[in-house]
């Protein structure tokens, strides 16, 4: 409950108007202490997606599924089923889908800047 608050405060400050970071620092610092597992299987997947496509925000999207694939990978594979672990994880992931919605028009649109890119 601790990391969660400490996400969604990164999320939604209260004294910028509820309007705050996407929470993928924050997500990444509260599973090394809950669940290193899980967040090095996200970072593995945010590499993976920034060295080949150079999209910081769809690299963080996608760190979010690996995070939660990784999750049930681990907890089939050990068959110890931690239900508020894996609740917490697929809630994070999809606030930071939410909150990346506008680099997801921008992606699609073709205007996203790229990772090592000058603006034009």
């Amino acid at each position: 409950m601790t990391g969660l608050a400490a996400v969604l405060g990164h999320m939604f400050t209260f004294w910028l108007g509820f309007k705050g970071g996407k929470g993928v620092a924050t997500t990444g610092g509260v599973l090394l202490g809950i669940a290193p597992v899980a967040m090095a299987g996200g970072l593995a997947v945010w590499l993976l997606f920034f060295f080949t496509l150079r999209y910081v925000s769809l690299a963080s999207m996608m760190s979010g599924v690996g995070v939660v694939v990784t999750m049930l990978v681990q907890m089939v594979r050990t068959g110890v089923w931690d239900w508020v672990l894996l609740a917490f994880g697929v809630l994070v992931m999809l606030l930071v889908i939410v909150r990346h919605r506008a680099n997801i028009g921008r992606i699609l649109a073709g205007t996203e800047p790229r990772a090592g890119r000058k603006k034009a």
